[in-house]
């Protein structure tokens, strides 16, 4: 068995930078309102020759019932990403749910 963690590719991983610029701004998820709240590596350790992981937090509009964790399709595009799996983490202050993409 040939060991290929050295050599993994990560170039067509998400870049968490590009990603942390765009914090703040609302997103269409399945077609319903939702805002990128947060962007953070994850604390587990990496892999060698992996990006860090992270995960991504959105803020569902109060009113909006919760929907179940699913592929979800993400207008625009971010960071080249056009779909992520989210999953409801729990209810936000305010009325809402925040839900979590994680890229590991």
């Amino acid at each position: 068995m040939t060991d290929t963690s050295e050599t993994a590719d990560t170039t067509a991983y998400p870049d968490l930078d590009a990603i942390r610029a765009e914090v703040g701004t609302r997103f269409m998820v399945n077609g319903e309102p939702m805002t990128l709240v947060s962007a953070e590596p994850l604390r587990a350790a990496s892999m060698p020759g992996r990006a860090t992981g992270f995960a991504l937090v959105f803020a569902g509009e109060p009113g909006r019932p919760m929907r179940p964790q699913a592929l979800r399709a993400l207008e625009p595009p971010l960071a080249g990403i056009a779909g992520l799996f989210l999953v409801c983490v729990g209810p936000r202050p305010g009325g809402g749910f925040r839900y979590e993409a994680v890229f590991n």
